[in-house]
């Protein structure tokens, strides 16, 4: 039997959203092996929520009933889903869900690629007259977001929003990234800069030992 070799290594520091957040909160071997994955792509169908997450979004943006056995998902995806029908409501009160921007340009921090876009655009009201804008991050695995990684992650996702995107009427309370197994919402309030440091510190760390991987 043939076997499709696997891709070529990604020569220059590449992580994903999820993948960075596990960095943060890991030991530095466990952060080794989670970056080694990254850098040296298995063959084949990976591990990957992305289906899971546009089931969701399209139930936020547009109404869509989510029937997790409807789908041709992964067992790991049902779950996913089956933890996001249980939790009810996941947006801000007082906000809309419509579908992120096509145009995504591409994103670095301290010289990473971070591989990490938005499931949908939030919109919502602030204050007597102004109208401020966020985004929504699912986050599905089954290793919950400890400690401050999910605040973290909510502020980089502002971060994103504000800086990557150059969005004037980007707003923390509005940009959020929700653990979906836990049914917890994460926003980006709080420490910003605090957390936006620690974030750079990750990355920076990353760009460091990614050709010795």
């Amino acid at each position: 039997m043939a076997y499709a070799a696997p891709p070529p290594p990604r020569l220059t520091p590449r992580v994903t959203f999820s993948s960075l957040a596990e960095v943060l909160s890991a030991p530095f071997p466990k952060a080794q092996q989670i970056l080694k994955a990254q850098k040296y792509p298995k063959a084949g169908p990976t591990f990957s929520y992305k289906r899971a997450a546009e089931i969701a979004a399209d139930h936020l943006v547009n109404g869509t009933v989510v029937n997790p056995t409807a789908h041709r998902l992964r067992p790991h995806e049902m779950d996913a889903l089956a933890a996001f029908v249980a939790a009810g409501s996941v947006l801000p009160p007082n906000t809309s869900a419509s579908p992120p921007p096509k145009l995504r340009p591409k994103w670095f921090m301290q010289n990473v690629e971070i591989s990490a876009y938005p499931e949908i655009t939030i919109t919502g009201q602030i204050g007597a007259n102004g109208t401020g804008s966020g985004a929504l991050k699912f986050y599905m695995r089954k290793e919950p977001l400890g400690g401050n990684t999910g605040p973290a992650m909510a502020a980089l996702l502002y971060y994103y929003q504000s800086q990557v995107l150059g969005l004037q009427n980007a707003h923390p309370a509005y940009c959020v990234v929700y653990d979906v197994r836990v049914g917890v919402p994460y926003v980006a309030t709080g420490s910003y800069t605090r957390l936006i440091n620690q974030v750079q510190a990750a990355c920076s760390m990353i760009h460091v030992i990614w050709p010795t991987l």
